[in-house]
């Protein structure tokens, strides 16, 4: 299922607006997990970050130059783009995902996405939301965060 562009990258679902901190971050934090990989952000991600951007200049936290820094980071970005095997993996996923007790497991929009881009082409998520994304069908994850119960 996997596409073999994509074979030795990692996907980072990187949510927060720090984003020039965030694949140091996730490497810290992922330890060696991650060391001679390359490290990918879905299309979903990086709508993330523009809106957490966004966000943060018009609360005045950032100066408008901000975005231009995140446009150069993500240029250098190995990106995932959309593509129609994507929905239909996150379609799969959101229909066929169960709780223990057999009802219709609740996952966020995003993070269903994000899940998809790695299902479809077979990527590792490293993450630190491992709720978010444990016990999907055919997602790997690396994390550190401890199990949930």
């Amino acid at each position: 299922m996997g596409s073999p562009l994509w074979q030795s990258c990692w996907l980072i679902p990187m949510c927060t607006p720090t984003f020039p901190a965030a694949i140091p971050l996730a490497a810290q934090h992922t330890g060696v997990h991650v060391d001679g990989h390359i490290l990918a952000l879905s299309f979903i991600t990086v709508g993330e970050q523009y809106a957490g951007y966004r966000k943060m200049i018009g609360k005045g936290v950032w100066p408008e130059s901000h975005m231009q820094k995140l446009e150069a980071l993500l240029r250098s970005a190995v990106i995932i783009p959309y593509e129609v095997e994507i929905c239909k993996v996150y379609g799969d996923l959101k229909n066929n995902i169960r709780n223990p007790d057999g009802s219709q497991r609740v996952i966020g929009p995003n993070d269903l996405w994000i899940a998809a881009c790695a299902v479809r082409h077979s990527l590792t998520l490293a993450t630190n939301n491992r709720s978010h994304f444990e016990n999907i069908p055919g997602l790997e994850i690396i994390c550190e965060a401890p199990p949930t119960r």
